[in-house]
């Protein structure tokens, strides 16, 4: 855990910005003006001034306290138990206890409990911390949170997460990012449902508690980003920005000239086999740490695209900002074409120049080796090919030893070989596939923030 001194250190910025209101300033000053005449007093009257010079500096205390609450929340309580599930800003911001406790729970008739230990909130999502705990991994296994109910109509629906199985195998404990829960929605139900064979089969807990907004993670910046990135006659339009120390939010949508490039975006059925395109981009921070400039690179935690009113629509999610930002920096990298293929194909020492999408020349399995008790598989495919596989050894998947790639030339032209190592060998082989990939890289950045 951090010092006390370490947290002052990285508020000291903050603070130097704060401004007392005029009459706060004064009473401050004239206590402390009176210190220079306490050699001509009393003892009685030193005591009196000292203790006029104390309740001056509570209240500048008290106004610091309501007027800008984050300078002292480092001395709020930390949730304990998550710091090996929550990562990144979240983590940083449990450390500095800037979650809401909530310490309350629900057991089931079949004696497993749903502990909701606390909630950390901005504009943009709910994360919520939460244990549930059972007699076996078995059983604790068998939930699923369902939403976080507000009032009237209001449901909150949970949209990723993490956790981690105690060492017995008895506790997993949870972090959820859920939809951030609308103002006028204050008092709200966990619900998160049990799908256990035996008495609680179907058992929904229901935890209920009050939100308390004072506790938010305040935002940094909301800003209209207003740009666009052109690509092969598709435009992504970036239309704003939500951002705090806990999450940032970028949205917008994409305009298409064809029917054929809008089924890249969104496909016919969900149990495509065809393409579907995401752009893929990196967000840059600049900020002031200790007096130096610092640039990194912000964690990208989700993404997601739909169909709407104004067409396909997309979010990007990011981890939080760090204090004092100076910049922000969109960096639209490359588009990825991914294509479902879900095919098995059984090799040997014999296998030489498979397909492995069929009528086409993306991607051959060149030859399959036994080399030293181990399977050598070496691939050649189009140069801006990019897949994954498994190998089969008589019904378990073996362990990858290696795996590499380079640009080779073909017949003059540039194409892709990739080479993997595979522990063990058997007569019984077959390759997995998921699905491939084909990546364009664009490589063109735009500020989309700036601290003028």
């Amino acid at each position: 855990m951090r010092s006390l001194e370490e947290e002052l250190r990285d508020k000291k910025l903050d603070i130097e910005n704060l401004e007392a209101p005029e009459e706060l300033g004064r009473r401050l000053s004239a206590a402390l003006d009176s210190v220079e005449e306490t050699n001509n007093k009393s003892f009685e009257n030193i005591w009196i001034i000292r203790h006029k010079i104390i309740a001056a500096v509570l209240a500048f205390i008290v106004f610091l306290g309501v007027y800008n609450y984050d300078v002292f929340a480092y001395y709020g309580k930390k949730i304990l138990g998550y710091d090996e599930v929550a990562v990144g800003s979240l983590k940083e911001l449990n450390e500095l206890g800037k979650g809401q406790e909530i310490n309350k729970s629900y057991k089931f008739k079949n004696g497993a409990e749903v502990i909701l230990d606390g909630v950390i909130l901005d504009d943009n999502k709910l994360v919520a911390m939460y244990r549930i705990k059972g007699i076996s991994e078995g059983l604790i296994s068998e939930f699923s949170v369902r939403d976080i109910k507000g009032g009237l109509i209001s449901s909150y629906c949970p949209h990723g997460g993490s956790g981690k199985i105690s060492d017995d195998k008895k506790t997993v404990s949870w972090v959820m990012d859920f939809e951030t829960p609308r103002a006028f929605d204050k008092n709200l139900t966990f619900n998160i449902l049990c799908w256990a064979k035996g008495v609680s089969y179907g058992e929904k807990g229901k935890i209920s508690f009050k939100l308390d907004r004072n506790k938010a993670i305040k935002r940094m910046v909301k800003c209209n980003v207003n740009q666009i990135v052109e690509f092969q006659g598709i435009k992504y339009n970036f239309k704003t920005l939500s951002a705090s120390s806990l999450s940032v939010m970028l949205e917008g949508n994409i305009t298409v000239n064809s029917e054929k490039d809008k089924k890249l975006f969104i496909p016919d059925t969900p149990s495509f086999r065809g393409s579907m395109r995401t752009l893929k981009v990196e967000l840059w921070e600049t900020y002031i740490k200790d007096g130096e400039t610092v640039t990194k690179r912000i964690d990208n935690s989700g993404f997601n695209m739909g169909s709407g009113i104004d067409g396909i629509n997309f979010k990007y999610e990011f981890d939080g900002l760090k204090a004092n930002l100076q910049k922000l920096i969109l960096k639209a990298v490359k588009t990825e074409d991914m294509k479902e293929i879900d095919r098995t194909i059984y090799v040997n020492s014999q296998t030489r120049n498979v397909k492995v999408v069929p009528e086409t020349e993306e991607l051959i399995i060149r030859d399959v080796k036994e080399q030293n008790g181990n399977t050598v598989v070496t691939f050649i495919g189009e140069k801006d090919i990019a897949f994954g596989t498994a190998l089969d050894i008589d019904g378990m998947q073996a362990k990858t030893i290696e795996e590499t790639s380079k640009i080779v030339r073909i017949n003059g032209k540039e194409c892709l070989e990739k080479i993997y190592k595979f522990e063990g060998c058997g007569k019984k082989m077959s390759l997995l596939f998921k699905e491939i990939t084909h990546e364009t890289y664009i490589n063109k950045q735009i500020t989309i923030y700036e601290n003028k």
